[in-house]
This record gives C-alpha cells, structure tokens and sequence, in this order.
C-alpha cells in the first residue's frame, strides 16, 4: 500500500470520550483562581506576620494561618525546613504556594565541621587518601523492631534471599553527604574510600569522610542530609509552581513531595526536584495535574505513585535518576505508576536513566501515553505491564534505550499506534512470562520503525498464537531492521542485570517472511524514509509532526 511516511493516521479508539471530559475539567483547576488573603515569606527578613513589609521567616508559619483561597508568597532564598500542610482549599478556592526569584526548599544542614577528627592509616595516606571521623546517626528506615508497616515491608524484601536484603539496604539508608554544595559517593567498606567519599560506620555511630591528601574539613562546606519529605499533605486543591525541592533523605514510597493517599485536586506546576534520595514527586489520589516538572538527578526515580485516578500529567521531564543504581527490576527510572485509574501521560521527555523512562505496572485501567520522547534508557524507552488496560501509546518518539523502544508486557488491551522507535536494540517489544495474566488483545499499527536490532520482538510462541492471542500487527513501516525477531526461550528476570535479559533460539525475520509465516503485517511495508545519519537531528526536533 502505498503511503506518505510522513503523515501517520493517530488513532484514540476506546479514550476519545474519556479525554474529552478529563481535558474538559483540566482548565477547572488552571483557572481557579485564589480569593483570599495574600501572605509572604522571606526567609532574609527577620520574623514577622506575614504581611509582605514584615513577612513570615518560615513557609511553614505562613501554612499555619492559611486557609481556602489564600495564596501564599515565598520570596528569594533557601529554606532550610519540611513544610507540612495543615488544611487544603476547595475546588474554587484551593490555597495556592507562588514563588518570587528563585526559591529552593532543602533537606540538608551544614555539618560541624570542628567535630572532625584525622583518623588515616600510613596506608590510605599513601594513596592520597586523608580519613576524618565524627559522630554521626545513620539514616534508617526499614529498620529492625520498627513500626508495623515497617517490618511487613523489610521482610517481605528479604524473603528473595540476598539480593533482596541488599535491596532493603539500599531503599533503607538515606545518608546523604555534600561538600561545597557537590554529592559525596557512599561506600560500605573503609579500604574503599577515597577522595570525596564517605562510610557510616552504623554499630559505633560514626562518619567516615574521605578528602584528598592535605585537605582539612574546615577547608570544605560540609552538609548532611537531614530531612526527608520536604512537602507533605492528606488535603485537597492545593497548588504550587515554581519551587525547587532538593536534597530530601527521601525513602523507598516517598518523594521530596508526597501527596497524601485520599488528596484531590492538587496543580503541581513549574517546579523542579533534583538530587533527592529516592524519589523527586510521589502522586496519589485523584483529580491532581501535574504540568512541566522536571524531576532529574533522584537517587532512585523522577517520579512515583500509586492508587491514581483522573490524572494528568504533561509537559514533564524525568531524566539521569537511579545515580545510587537500585535495582530497576524493583522500581527505578524515569517514572513509575501503579493501580492507576484514567491517566494521561502527555508531552513527556525521559531521557538516561538507569531503569525504564515511562513504566505503568500493575492493574492500571484507561491509560493514553502520547507525544512523549523516551531516550537511553535502561530496558525500556516506554513500559506497560502487568495491567488489564485498556491502554493507547500513542505518537511517541523512542530511540536509543538499550533494550525496547517500547515493551508490552503481561498485559491486555493495548493499542501501539503512530510511534517512532529508532536505534533501541528492539522497536516495540512484547513479554509473556509465566505469571497470572498472559500478553493479549494487542494492536500495533501505523508505526514507524527505523535502525533497531528488530522491528518488532518476542516470543515465538506469542507470534504463533497470534490469532487466538488477539494479536493484530499492521500498517508499519520497517526500514534497517528486520521486521521480527522471535526467540524460543526468554529467561526470568535476572535481578542481577540492568539490560535486557539474554534469550536464546533468536530467529530474525524479514517482513515477507513476516507475512508468510505468521500472516502478520499484510499491509506494511519497507521503505527508506530518508533516515540519513546526518539528518537523524532534524528529524528527532520535528517528531512527532502536529
């Protein structure tokens, strides 16, 4: 059939009357507009009452007095401080947080330096390495004899043997140490420190920090992470843009933001969540939006949630998370929804980070994912698993992850239609592992799939079945790629690897093949669309086309 590559048919199907009333609502929330008092906070100015002559010194003294329809306005500075809500605003009236300059909210306190003391070995002063100690409390979360929750969680982790007690390990600690503003790397053992490292020695209740030879730590600004959720609350229709939330000892289910599990209508725009330890945005409840945020640099993911309903999520950003390389077979990566309800994923840009850029996993309902770019990621550029749907990815642009450009995976009821996936090992990917719900009722139509190790990839069985699996594949173009590649055999999740798992039996096919042997593909085509090296650039600053 012959067709303008240039001018994809992008089809919505079973969501076109769902995004109608979720879009419909969404200017509800943008134009809401506060009505009540105005109270400032400058944290340069000395305590006052809030007015903007004699402002508050605390973001938290301006919640304690404020109510529905009041917009509080946090001036220039860094606000060393865990802002609590204590009431939330109503769908007209919701209490609103603005900022005036550059507004940093922290989880870090500077560190007293005199409390050193030079501990180094004739050893480590021979590699250049000198070791000052000093008292220090680690940070723990899923600790021994903790809260209940606490414990169910931690031993539910070890009961995978070894690999899940390190992963206990590294949700739990959240030791984070910074010299003249820059992160120190955390090791474990002394004889592995060097420059700019740290050990917290937990039994004797000691830090270990690590400088290069000759230097002091009087010569260094030295800060430790001290608090972990910087911005919290269980209320409704609050709204906050243009802060940024930075150094949160964040856990494992939390971020430097966390929304309250029955919280409605929050608007969170505009803002920025770097270098915390885990997670950057954590989201739950229902009737948020969450509008041009970039969450990059976390220590495990950009953003989290869970238990969503009627959300929005556009304009984002989640790019260079899991620094502390958790293992991303768990939960890490750009961003990572579960048991969500009606949610829209638009306009989103992931980009390098150690796990999957966009994962949905388990029993999410009503999903659109469209016009997002996914890049060098690991596994996955775009991940949908273990969920009934239905779901749409749509007009996406995946290239260069080390594994899928985009992976379905246990999962039914999924429409993969007008996306470019270019340069991953795999264009669009589909899993089948033996668990409670089996890969089904797929459509993949309209793509265009450009330079991969194969057009489309799985497993020989699946392909096979393809008629009783509801398995529909057509209407693509392939273009320096096979256009299948099927494999005997996928082994199980090794939670040792950070790649695509190794497969075994891999037959590749090309499209008339394709059509021969599995009478997939009936109507697409190969055709040179023009990918010249040179003009790659071009054509990942014009996809997706309006």
């Amino acid at each position: 059939m012959d067709r303008d590559l240039l001018s994809v048919s992008f089809r919505c199907g079973m969501f076109r009357e769902s995004l109608l009333r979720l879009t419909g609502i969404a200017g509800l929330w943008l134009a809401a507009a506060a009505s009540g008092n105005e109270w400032h906070v400058d944290g340069r100015a000395g305590a006052g009452n809030g007015t903007e002559r004699l402002p508050f010194a605390t973001i938290q003294q301006a919640v304690e007095v404020a109510s529905a329809g009041d917009t509080i306005v946090v001036h220039e500075g860094v606000y060393r401080e865990a802002v609590e809500l204590r009431r939330g605003g109503t769908p007209e009236k919701p209490i609103s947080f603005v900022t005036r300059g550059e507004v940093v909210v922290d989880g870090a306190d500077p560190f007293n330096s005199t409390q050193f003391e030079d501990v180094s070995t004739n050893e480590e002063r021979s590699r250049g390495v000198t070791v000052w100690t000093a008292p220090y409390k680690a940070r723990f979360f899923y600790t021994p004899g903790g809260n209940e929750l606490n414990d169910r969680n931690r031993q539910a982790w070890e009961q995978l043997g070894q690999t899940g007690i390190e992963q206990v390990q590294r949700f739990s600690r959240s030791d984070m140490i910074w010299l003249n503003g820059g992160i120190a790397s955390e090791v474990r053992r002394r004889e592995e420190l060097k420059p700019r490292t740290f050990l917290v020695d937990v039994e004797s209740g000691v830090l270990m920090l690590a400088l290069p030879e000759f230097s002091r730590p009087e010569h260094f600004k030295i800060e430790t992470t001290v608090r972990s959720v910087l911005f919290s609350g269980e209320f409704d229709h609050i709204s906050i843009s243009g802060f940024r939330f930075s150094r949160g000892g964040t856990h494992w289910d939390a971020g430097a933001m966390t929304m309250g599990l029955k919280s409605i209508g929050w608007v969170v725009s505009d803002n920025w969540f770097v270098w915390n330890n885990w997670c950057g945005l954590h989201v739950r409840g229902e009737g948020h939006r969450i509008l041009r945020n970039v969450s990059n640099y976390n220590g495990g993911i950009g953003f989290s949630g869970a238990y969503l309903n009627d959300t929005i999520f556009d304009g984002n950003s989640t790019g260079y998370n899991n620094w502390k390389n958790h293992r991303w077979e768990f939960q890490a990566g750009g961003m990572k929804l579960a048991w969500a309800r009606n949610v829209t994923i638009r306009n989103h840009r992931s980009e390098s980070n150690v796990g999957p850029g966009i994962w949905m996993d388990i029993d999410n309902e009503n999903v659109l994912i469209e016009n997002c770019r996914a890049s060098h990621n690991t596994y996955a550029g775009i991940f949908f698993e273990f969920s009934s749907g239905p779901a749409v990815i749509k007009n996406n642009f995946a290239y260069a992850n080390d594994g899928a450009g985009i992976l379905i995976a246990e999962a039914a009821n999924v429409t993969v239609t007008g996306n470019l996936c270019l340069s991953n090992k795999w264009g669009i990917s589909v899993r089948d592992m033996p668990r409670e719900r089996t890969t089904q009722n797929l459509s993949v139509s309209d793509n265009l799939l450009v330079d991969n190790g194969a057009g489309i990839h799985g497993p020989l069985q699946f392909f096979i079945q393809a008629q009783s699996r509801k398995f529909a594949s057509n209407e693509n173009t392939f273009w320096n790629n096979p256009a299948l590649a099927a494999y005997a055999n996928l082994k199980t999740l090794s939670f040792g690897a950070f790649v695509t798992p190794s497969e075994r039996g891999v037959a590749t096919f090309e499209l008339a093949a394709v059509k021969r042997e599995f009478r997939l593909e009936r109507n697409s085509i190969v055709r040179d669309p023009n990918f010249d090296p040179v003009l790659r650039a071009t054509y990942e600053i014009e996809w997706p086309l309006p």
